[in-house]
């Protein structure tokens, strides 16, 4: 699996006027935006991650297809910047997730879909 960073994009999953979402609403709308959410794909990206623009530092990258259940608990995979470079890790999905959260999907301007609502 290869990509080209040039042809992605992060977009925000919230609504006008919402603050957050809880994690399983997250979860539902990913196929809206279609997000590049995969184990494989967070592994590709963090083997790039010298590609990653550096503006996107300011936000944590979610995978919403890359899922974890722990004790009957689900997790889901984000990066986040760590100052040096980009870190895997995983956000109980009971919890709310805010403004600075991202999906990485295909670039709109290159016709791969339309933004979800």
């Amino acid at each position: 699996m290869t990509f080209n960073i040039k042809n992605l994009e992060l977009v925000s999953f919230l609504k006008e006027k919402e603050g957050s979402v809880p994690g399983e609403k997250m979860i539902a709308r990913a196929s809206g935006y279609n997000a590049l959410g995969t184990k494989e794909f967070a592994d590709w990206l963090l083997k790039n991650q010298s590609k990653i623009p550096e503006k996107w530092r300011k936000y944590y990258l979610v995978f919403p297809d890359y899922l974890q259940d722990v004790d009957g608990y689900g997790r889901v995979a984000y990066f986040r910047w760590g100052g040096r470079r980009w870190g895997l890790d995983f956000s109980w999905l009971g919890n709310d997730f805010l403004r600075y959260d991202r999906f990485v999907r295909r670039s709109e301007s290159l016709g791969f879909g339309k933004l979800g609502s």
